[in-house]
């Protein structure tokens, strides 16, 4: 939907989304169970803000909502090369002793993008490399690799590939995700697979 403005457009796009299990950077935000997803961003000019919300339960708590409200500004560069950055906050309205804020950016080259996230709240760095590369017939497959780094220690790596394909106006995603923790069951290799839409 684009929305005209006095000074210039701005487009109003939703998503949804379900998934088998909620796991962001390596480790499941749902205790291994299904999740449904969804959010709402604003667009002009390159600049964007929106908002987006899954349910969560960490475990031996209450189980919660996850809302990440978040702004920045992205382009392009040159033809093969562009930028984003912008602010997240990460809010959890029935556990908010662990919300938090981070800054993040990222430079994307070709299908490969580098990626990097601070976290002044917990003295944590999340840098992540990804590449993606399209496929015939709607099909697609990303890699990605991550390092969380704590100041407190607790540092650790993620992996993941994902195979997607788009068919009846819907998105469909399976994807293999470990991380090198060891003792966290939360944390093991898994198979995620969701279903998502644009509206």
């Amino acid at each position: 939907m684009v929305v005209a403005g006095s000074a210039q457009a701005v487009e109003l796009s939703g998503n949804v989304a379900i998934t088998n299990d909620y796991v962001w950077r390596g480790i499941s935000q749902t205790n291994e169970d299904p999740a449904i997803q969804g959010g709402f961003d604003l667009e002009a000019e390159g600049f964007y803000a929106g908002i987006w919300g899954s349910n969560v339960n960490f475990g031996g708590v209450d189980e919660s909502t996850e809302f990440d409200i978040y702004f920045g500004y992205g382009g392009d560069i040159t033809d093969d090369l562009s930028f984003d950055v912008g602010f997240i906050r990460y809010e959890y309205p029935g556990i908010s002793a662990v919300s938090f804020n981070e800054i993040y950016g990222s430079l994307s080259f070709m299908g490969a993008t580098l990626g990097v996230a601070l976290d002044n709240d917990n003295d944590a760095t999340y840098i992540n490399l990804g590449y993606d590369l399209s496929l015939p017939n709607d099909f697609g497959v990303g890699f990605h690799y991550g390092d969380y780094s704590f100041d407190g220690g607790g540092d650790y790596n993620d992996y993941s590939i994902t195979l997607s394909k788009s068919a009846g106006g819907f998105d469909f995603s399976l994807a293999w995700i470990d991380t090198d923790l060891s003792g966290v069951a939360i944390a093991d290799s898994r198979v995620v697979f969701a279903i998502a839409k644009s509206l």
